[in-house]
């Protein structure tokens, strides 16, 4: 039997790092993460990549002598791929924060057309939670959404073309080119990224068999209030590197303007 890690056993600085670390400290910090939530110590890791366990503990802490290869290769152990990405400066995502602050909260939800594709999915019945900086913006959270995120059950993709999708100025994710194309099949079924863009906003979806552990949050309307489905807060930094290096900057910020 493998021997087991416990997050308890680690500090909040050692998964909490600046928000400005290096490269190399925000992927031995989303290693620490990913490792300790499959309940792995540094030995089990190591033995399962073939690599030793100087190699993990070196990575964890930020350093700048492992190759492409052993990344990939300790990445693979724990069934995850290491994606790359790129994402705003911090003084960006600071404006962007500082702009939906001075917004009411329910007017972030609308303006991020969160609101119209859930209204969209509830009178067609498809269940979906929302992840991500989506799921963030529904906590009250002023997070940037510059793609909504859901999961979604795969016996709903039907309903889900046809409620978000279909009738629409539609265009789906092109891999090959990074960027969407019109040009490509469009319905969930056809192959291709479940990540398409429609004149109100772009959407990613996951389609799982369970859908994952949910909060119902209550967002006010003129009309009353609407019911929405999302991850909770713990979730979306484990799940979702950009969203949650943001929802770190918001916390970052919120803890500096705080009176000592």
């Amino acid at each position: 039997m493998l021997p087991v890690a416990d997050a308890r056993g680690m500090s909040r600085t050692t998964l909490r790092q600046p928000l400005g670390e290096t490269l190399d400290a925000e992927i031995g910090r989303v290693l620490a993460l990913k490792r300790l939530g499959a309940r792995l110590t540094q030995e089990s890791l190591a033995e399962a990549a073939g690599v030793s366990q100087s190699t993990i503990a070196k990575i964890e802490r930020g350093s700048r002598t492992t190759t492409v290869a052993t990344l990939e290769a300790v990445f693979a152990a724990l069934q995850v791929r290491l994606h790359v990405s790129a994402e705003p400066l911090d003084a960006i995502v600071d404006v962007a924060i500082a702009d939906l602050e001075a917004v009411p909260w329910p007017d972030r939800v609308e303006r991020s057309g969160l609101g119209l594709l859930h209204r969209r999915l509830v009178a067609t019945q498809v269940r979906h939670v929302f992840t991500g900086a989506a799921a963030a913006l529904l906590h009250g959270v002023p997070l940037p959404v510059g793609i909504i995120d859901l999961t979604i059950e795969p016996a709903e993709m039907d309903a889900f073309w046809s409620a978000a999708l279909a009738r629409r100025r539609v265009e789906r994710w092109l891999e090959r080119f990074g960027d969407y194309s019109a040009f490509v099949p469009m319905h969930p079924r056809e192959q291709g990224p479940a990540r398409w863009r429609t004149s109100d906003a772009e959407l990613r979806v996951e389609f799982v068999d369970v859908l994952p552990e949910s909060i119902r949050l209550i967002v006010p309307t003129e009309a009353g209030e609407e019911i929405y489905e999302a991850v909770p807060m713990t979730e979306i930094e484990l799940d979702d590197q950009a969203a949650g290096r943001m929802l770190r900057r918001y916390q970052e910020r919120r803890a500096a303007q705080s009176p000592s």
